[in-house]
């Protein structure tokens, strides 16, 4: 049965992240360099200017998360 009287703390409630692409390094693709700038300003101007992401280690979490985990694995080592 559903309590309609609960009170849910909507700060604690996870909100969904906008989809995003990953990052292929392939360098088949092109100069990895090259393409990963133009990548991270993408995500500079939809997580840091448009959503307001300010804090360092929320944009860092963030990057990590959506650069795939190809790219996660080359930053682990």
């Amino acid at each position: 049965m559903l309590n309609v009287n609960c009170y849910c703390d909507i700060t604690t409630v996870p909100t969904a992240l906008p989809v995003f692409p990953s990052f292929d390094p392939n360098p088949d693709l092109g100069a990895p360099g090259v393409r990963f700038r133009k990548y991270i300003s993408r995500f500079r101007n939809l997580y840091i200017t448009a959503m307001g992401t300010n804090a360092a280690a929320r944009q860092k979490a963030l990057l990590l998360h959506y650069v795939g985990e190809e790219v996660n694995d080359i930053f682990e080592t």
